[in-house]
This record gives structure tokens, C-alpha cells and sequence, in this order.
């Protein structure tokens, strides 16, 4: 596909396509392309499905009350709009987890821009707050993430497994393509994030501290607006604990509460 020889030269930065089937009639080589282009940087974006391939939402934004990740999701309820969701709620309903709030992304962009205004704006970067994150990273935030990512795939690969053995009209049609791609993305992404932790690939240095520093002192007195890559910069984690507040991890240690 000339598509992808394009983005393995470095042609390409971005994708958008209409839709999932748009973008190949093969499931198995979406899926490939999908984890592929991801390894380069390269997002894809469904318009139709409302998926963003490389989403640091995604990555950072957890369940206060499970520890589940959030997905990215189109509401089409009092017009189109995307939310984030729980991915145990969404796929167990209130089995596992019975509270975790629906939240409007504009609503989390806006709260997460305004507690690294406040930030930037009011604090240096706590350099003994993050050699001592460091120093406890490895043993505790990478013990909870393994145990969490392992929990996680095994749940998708059940789901995944419940799916195939579905005999359906709808499963027959071709209707259930789209959510084995989307518990697929998943899987390969989570998969990877597993295979970093367990190598020490997330471990923070030096540099690290260096990027955190000129990104805080580069903020100050400005305006922030939402950012990816200032998001991923500075933040650890993000934790939705109700439908108008979230926690948010900084890399230096600090934690904040925010609300939306």
C-alpha cells in the first residue's frame, strides 16, 4: 500500500479517513497498519467512529473508582459530541464498576490546561519531588501498572473470545468488525505499554527533568491551551474520581484535584 511505504519514509505525519472500512477492507491488516503507523508516531484518525489512533487521553486517563482505563467515545445523544468513558463500564455495564462518570472532552481539556496554567504560573518544578518519584517508580508504579495491563488484556482477550464464538445476525453481517478492531487497537496498544514497563523503557532521567523544567518555564505567564505533547510532558496520570472533579499526577510528585 503506497499509503504506508509513504509513512514508513516519513512522508506522512497524520491519517484521516472517513472510516474504519475506508481505510482497509481487511480487518487483520487494519489492525497490523493501525499498531504499525503507531510505533512511528503516525495517528490515524476514523472520523465516522470517533477514533484517535495515538490519544494521550488514553494513555494517562484512568477510573478513580476501578483503576480501568478511559476510552475515547461519540455520543450521538442531544446532538454529537465526545465523551470519555470507563472501559469497564463499557464493557461490563456496572458489574465491576458502578459509579465512574461519563466525561465531556472539552470539559477534561479545559481542566487539565487550567491546572498546568496554575502550575507554570505559580511553582517551580519539584526536582527532590522527582528524584524521590524516581527512586520509587520502578518498585511501585510499574509493579500496579503490570498487574493492572495484565488484568486489562486478559479482560479484552475474553471479550474478544465471547465475540468470536457469537453465531448472530449481527456477528454473521460483518456489524461486529468494528468492535474487534477497536478491542484489537487495544489489545496491541496495552500489549506494548506492558512490554515497555517490564523492560524499565518508562523509567524517568535526567533529560526528562531537563524537558520538564524548559516546558514549565516556557509556560509561565502565558496562556495554556489543551497540549498532547506538553500533556505528556508533565503528566503521569489522570484520574477521573466524579462527574466534576479529576486528580491529576504530575511527573515531579505533585498531585492536584480539579475541577471541570
Amino acid at each position: 500500500m503506497k499509503l504506508i511505504e509513504d509513512c514508513r519514509k516519513g512522508k506522512i505525519d497524520m491519517i484521516v479517513t472517513k472510516s474504519v472500512s475506508r481505510f482497509s477492507r481487511n480487518n487483520l491488516d487494519c489492525l497490523m497498519y493501525v499498531r504499525e503507523l503507531k510505533q512511528l508516531g503516525i495517528p490515524i484518525i476514523f472520523e465516522k467512529e470517533g477514533i484517535n489512533t495515538i490519544q494521550v487521553s488514553s494513555e494517562l486517563l484512568y477510573c478513580g473508582e476501578c483503576g480501568t482505563p478511559y476510552r475515547r467515545c461519540t455520543w450521538s445523544r442531544d446532538g454529537k459530541k465526545i465523551v470519555w468513558r470507563c472501559v469497564s463500564r463499557l464493557d461490563y455495564g456496572k458489574k465491576y464498576c458502578k459509579n465512574s462518570p461519563s466525561v465531556e472532552e472539552s470539559r477534561l481539556h479545559n481542566a487539565i490546561a487550567a491546572a498546568i496554567t496554575k502550575k507554570a504560573n505559580s511553582e517551580e518544578i519539584n526536582i527532590g519531588g522527582i528524584m524521590n518519584h524516581i527512586e520509587s517508580f520502578g518498585s511501585q508504579r510499574d509493579t500496579d501498572g503490570i498487574i493492572q495491563r495484565q488484568r486489562r488484556i486478559a479482560e479484552i482477550e475474553k471479550v474478544i473470545d465471547d465475540l468470536a464464538r457469537l453465531n448472530s445476525d449481527e456477528a454473521q453481517s460483518g456489524e461486529l468488525d468494528y468492535k474487534f478492531s477497536e478491542l484489537y487497537a487495544e489489545l496491541y496498544s496495552v500489549k506494548d505499554e506492558l512490554e515497555e514497563m517490564q523492560n524499565g523503557a518508562s523509567t524517568l532521567d535526567g533529560d526528562m527533568l531537563n524537558e520538564m523544567r524548559e516546558v514549565v518555564t516556557g509556560l509561565k505567564n502565558h496562556p495554556v491551551e489543551y497540549d498532547d505533547k506538553v500533556v505528556r510532558q508533565l503528566i503521569d496520570c489522570i484520574k477521573v474520581m466524579s462527574a466534576d472533579t479529576i486528580k491529576i499526577c504530575f511527573k515531579d510528585g505533585t498531585v492536584t484535584e480539579v475541577l471541570m
